[in-house]
């Protein structure tokens, strides 16, 4: 298969969204299929390898929020000519922003079939933005993002979404194009906690005389809750004598981290890592006991899944996506968004109990597991294949009559019609799988044996909006 990805970045060093789609493409590629990613020209760190195409663009002004050498794409003509030369079966959007835009709007023009992943919470994103930089005056602005956001998935023929947060809100904007949940899975074969690591992945071996080590991974910015890590680290750091906390990331929150937190940089208990390679990201969580993830407005949550496939308990926060992996006092903790002190005071009870902490940390990886990245590509591929063939369907239907598709809600017709035989085919499998999520008192005890027959991880086809 043919397969045409359009994202904004697709450099090494960025974050969870980036990653994700490094991880979607990686997986797809090693399965046989032919995957073009349209991108913009990037020189902040390593760009993955790939079958690039670097879509021309401006640069933008230096703003503290984005990334030194953000650029903005422009060029329609280029990405139609080089879209036409290809011919791609399926074209996949990853942001709604300018590159993906010029994606959508050629693939229409030529009658290609779209798919748009929401990865990002744009909305969530402007809020804390709007926060920081401009002080909460948000009038009119969330409603213009949203209204953005809107337009831009209502223009593609399917729309994934890795969790039912994110797909509701979608629908609660009165989305009207299919939309399917879709974990962006992960490696749980690369992601294994310290007592199961293969033997060919390294581990420090002196993690077991080391002190209890809490862990954040993330862009360090204003929409990951920076504000409530910094409380955070200093009430677990003031009130356990040994604790230390490694922060791996960067961002325009680094200063203030340094300039907040420098009494526990000097003691040694603090350590800013800045950027590690996602090839050693493994070792990387396989050397702390608990992630503390304060962001709350996460569609999923990579770092999240990895550190949970990695053996690690997660103390997050009731919002976004994360209290559909976190259960709270199963295998993590789940406070109010905005209170680093809980944040502290959930992470200190995980160090402090070790008998805890390890209860914790193998349901953790009971979870991660249901999220395999195999199936969650499995599921990618079938999708991909259902809108191919409504738009093949429309196209012959509409050759017949003697006119041209009238627009992408004629396709997504088509496509609903197909997926609702599918949500019929699948839904003991789903009432399984969410039962399993929810952890049911009716049907917990049995889950597991369900799951034994559910071929793809907790991923279900939601109905539109009506």
């Amino acid at each position: 298969m043919r397969i045409a990805f359009f994202t904004e970045s697709f450099r090494e060093n960025v974050g969870g969204l980036t990653r994700a789609v490094i991880q979607m493409h990686d997986h797809l590629v090693a399965r046989g299929h032919n995957v073009r990613v349209f991108t913009l020209p990037q020189r902040g760190g390593p760009t993955h390898p790939g079958d690039l195409m670097f879509v021309p663009a401006f640069t933008l002004p230096g703003v503290g929020a984005l990334a030194p050498d953000s650029r903005i794409a422009y060029s329609y003509p280029f990405v139609l000519r080089e879209l036409a030369r290809w011919n791609p079966d399926v074209v996949h959007l990853h942001t709604p922003f300018p590159t993906s835009w010029l994606g959508m709007w050629a693939a229409h023009r030529l009658s290609l079939p779209v798919v748009a992943t929401y990865h990002a919470n744009v909305t969530g994103w402007t809020e804390a933005y709007a926060r920081w930089l401009l002080r909460g005056r948000t009038t009119g602005l969330l409603g213009l993002v949203a209204r953005a956001e809107v337009a831009f998935y209502s223009r593609a023929h399917l729309v994934t979404a890795p969790s039912r947060s994110a797909a509701a809100k979608l629908l609660d904007q009165e989305l009207r194009t299919p939309v399917v949940v879709l974990s962006n899975g992960v490696d749980v074969q690369r992601f294994t906690p310290a007592w199961q690591a293969p033997p060919d992945l390294s581990v420090n071996r002196d993690r077991w005389d080391r002190p209890p080590t809490a862990l954040y991974v993330g862009r360090l910015s204003a929409e990951k809750g920076m504000a409530e890590l910094v409380v955070a680290i200093r009430h677990l750091l003031s009130f356990h004598p040994v604790a230390s906390f490694r922060v791996v990331g960067d961002g325009p929150w680094r200063g203030h981290l340094l300039h907040e937190l420098g009494p526990f940089l000097q003691a040694g208990r603090l350590h800013l890592v800045g950027y590690v390679a996602w090839e050693h990201m493994p070792e990387v969580y396989r050397d702390a006991d608990v992630l503390v993830f304060p962001s709350a407005v996460e569609t999923q949550g990579l770092a999240v899944l990895e550190a949970m496939a990695s053996g690690l308990p997660v103390v997050g926060v009731r919002g976004g996506a994360v209290p559909e992996l976190v259960e709270d006092g199963k295998n993590g903790f789940l406070v109010s968004p905005g209170d680093g002190r809980a944040l502290a005071e959930a992470a200190l009870r995980l160090l402090e109990n070790q008998d805890l902490r390890w209860t914790m940390a193998a349901l953790a990886r009971e979870t991660a597991v249901r999220h395999s990245v195999n199936a969650s590509i499995a599921l990618l591929e079938r999708l991909y294949e259902s809108v191919i063939d409504a738009r093949a369907s429309v196209e012959t239907t509409c050759h017949t009559r003697g006119r041209r598709p009238k627009s992408t809600g004629e396709v997504n017709k088509s496509l609903e019609a197909q997926l609702s035989v599918a949500r019929k085919e699948a839904k003991t499998a789903v009432d399984a799988a969410l039962a399993y999520l929810m952890c049911d008192p009716a049907i917990c005890e049995k889950a597991p044996t369900y799951w034994q027959t559910i071929p793809m991880p907790p991923s279900w086809f939601t109905p539109t909006a009506s």
